[in-house]
């Protein structure tokens, strides 16, 4: 499997359990902690890979140099968010509030990634490269599941 094509399933199963949490009814506070768990899990995995792995390699671009910086800004906000929510009672109005931000934020980050940076990183790399950085990506994802 292609990073892209990791990155592009990790982004769908992100936005589904954001979907999911910001729908989840006020009244089931094990829901929610169990959505916003898994997706601030998945959400650090995947900002893991794509500094780590794409970073590095984008930055040494000048089309993508500002783009990964704005996309690093938008995950360090979404980190932000994330760590206030995970202190947030799931029953406090601001919890629905903190996963609507969190939810667009994610959304708008995507978009943008793909929009600005994907293009390019599958121009620099050829489909070997693409499929062994998936198999690192993989690698990195299960390496921190386990650390956690």
């Amino acid at each position: 499997m292609s990073i892209f094509d990791l990155l592009q399933a990790d982004n769908a199963r992100i936005l589904n359990i954001l979907h999911k949490l910001q729908t989840s009814p006020a009244g089931r506070p094990d829901i929610r902690r169990r959505l916003l768990s898994e997706a601030g899990e998945l959400i650090r995995r995947r900002a893991r890979v794509t500094e780590e792995l794409l970073e590095p390699i984008l930055s040494r671009e000048s089309e993508t140099r500002d783009a990964v910086a704005v996309s690093r800004d938008a995950r360090r906000s979404i980190e932000e968010l994330l760590n206030e929510l995970e202190e947030t009672p799931t029953r406090d109005p601001h919890f629905r509030q903190g996963t609507e931000s969190l939810y667009s934020r994610v959304e708008r980050l995507v978009r943008r990634e793909e929009r600005d940076l994907l293009p390019t990183a599958r121009r620099l790399l050829s489909e070997d490269q693409a499929v062994e950085l998936g198999d690192r990506a993989f690698e990195l994802e299960h390496e921190s599941a386990r650390t956690s």
